[in-house]
């Protein structure tokens, strides 16, 4: 490959960073973004109230309780799927 080639394809390169400049300093990292445990890795932000399961390799999967409406214990939500007036649709092929 000419130099002339190797030239011209830095400087698209180099022109292409200089105008999209965000996905190119996404890749750096700043020192309050690194993790200094383990831990950190998997609960960021723990709770008193959170579920943590043992996973391979010292790690864990921490979950929290979230309240949903319902009727009472076990009872599910009725909702209608789709759609009930089909006029004028066509199948699309």
């Amino acid at each position: 490959m000419p130099l002339s080639h190797i030239l011209l394809t830095l400087l698209c390169l180099m022109g292409t960073l200089a105008i999209f400049p965000a996905p190119a300093l996404g890749a750096f990292k700043s020192a309050a973004d690194v993790v200094t445990n383990s831990e950190q890795a998997w609960n960021p932000k723990p709770a008193q109230d959170d579920i943590i399961l043992p996973m391979p390799c010292g790690l864990g999967l921490a979950m929290c309780p979230v309240g949903v409406p319902s009727g009472g214990l076990l009872r599910d939500r009725n909702f209608t799927m789709g759609i009930s007036n089909t006029a004028g649709l066509t199948a699309a092929l």
